[in-house]
C-alpha cells in the first residue's frame, strides 16, 4: 500500500488529504479540515494545541483498516510524517516548525 497526500492551507484552516493506493481497490480520498483560528501561535499552549490537532488529523487521514501488514504500517507512518510536514509548512509559522523539530527531532525544509 502506498500513500500520498496533499495539503491546502487557506487562511486559518488546514486541510489534510490522502489518497491511499490499494491493490485492486479504488482510490479512496480522505480529507480532514482543521480550523486553527482559535489558537494563538505566539504562545506555547497555542502551538502545542495546533501541533496536537495536526498530528491527530494525520492519524485519522492515514489510518489503516483491519490488521495491516508491516509494509502497510511503514506506508502509514510515511503518510503521517508527510501529512504533518505539509500541514506545518502550510501554516507558515516558525513557532509551530520549532515545536515540530523539538518533538519529532526533524527539521522542515
Amino acid at each position: 500500500m502506498k500513500f500520498s497526500q496533499t495539503l491546502i492551507a487557506a487562511g486559518a484552516a488546514i486541510t489534510l488529504a490522502t489518497a491511499p493506493a490499494m491493490a485492486g481497490d479504488e482510490h479512496e480520498k480522505k480529507t480532514i479540515k482543521i480550523d486553527v483560528s482559535a489558537y494563538d501561535l505566539n504562545t506555547e499552549a497555542g502551538v502545542d494545541a495546533v501541533y496536537s490537532q495536526i498530528r491527530a488529523a494525520a492519524k485519522r487521514v492515514c489510518r489503516l483498516p483491519g490488521r495491516p501488514t508491516v509494509g502497510e504500517i511503514v506506508a502509514r507512518n510515511d503518510c503521517m510524517d508527510e501529512a504533518i510536514v505539509n500541514a506545518i509548512k502550510g501554516l507558515d509559522s516558525p513557532a509551530v516548525r520549532q515545536a515540530f523539530a523539538a518533538k519529532a527531532r526533524k527539521s522542515i525544509g
